[in-house]
């Protein structure tokens, strides 16, 4: 909603075009931030709706958000969301109050995701079973930074204020520190 992406997403923005400075920056969108691709495409040098697949090294790497392979009502929100009529209501600001209300509830408060019951690994079997070409899969959307098999889940932005960049033998893990781009952790690809 066009409130919550104005309180929570400015600094990010702010931070992409920093990154740009540095890196490709690739923006694979989200359950919340499915508008960015269609709005802010300019703080990103390459925008995509669902998932991303790259040759790095001679290895297939997958990227994705990951709320396409968790629970049903995740994926039954986004649908609902990301609908035309859904997207004309947020552009217009029809309902601004409600849209108010909403980002109050969620603004600045850590959500999971994941029913209480609900597994990474069954998150892992699923990402292996659309992606099963892939040497390797990276997957957001989860808030938990772990590895199963050759599917690492990345924090998200909010919770870390991380970024993660790909390297052809690793993936670091990246902080800005008084504007400065610094590694905090890395994990070997090979």
């Amino acid at each position: 909603v066009s409130y919550y992406n104005h309180l929570r997403g400015k600094k990010l923005l702010e931070l992409t075009n920093q990154l740009k400075k540095h890196a490709e920056v690739i923006l694979i969108e989200g359950n919340w931030d499915f508008f960015l691709c269609k709005n802010f495409k300019e703080h990103f040098t390459r925008c995509f709706k669902k998932h991303l697949v790259l040759k790095i090294n001679g290895k297939r790497v997958a990227l994705t958000h990951g709320h396409l392979f968790g629970d049903w009502q995740t994926i039954l929100l986004h649908f609902i969301l990301t609908n035309p009529i859904s997207y004309l209501v947020w552009k217009t600001g029809v309902l601004k109050k409600l849209e108010v209300k909403i980002a109050n509830r969620f603004l600045n408060k850590e959500t999971n995701p994941l029913p209480q019951n609900y597994s990474l690994k069954t998150a892992s079997r699923r990402l292996k079973k659309r992606f099963k070409k892939s040497d390797i899969i990276f997957c957001g959307h989860f808030h938990r930074e772990e590895r199963i098999d050759n599917v690492f889940f990345l924090k998200d932005y909010k919770s870390s204020l991380q970024f993660y960049g790909i390297k052809e033998d690793k993936i670091d893990t990246l902080v800005f520190e008084k504007d400065t781009l610094k590694v905090i952790n890395s994990f070997k690809l090979i």
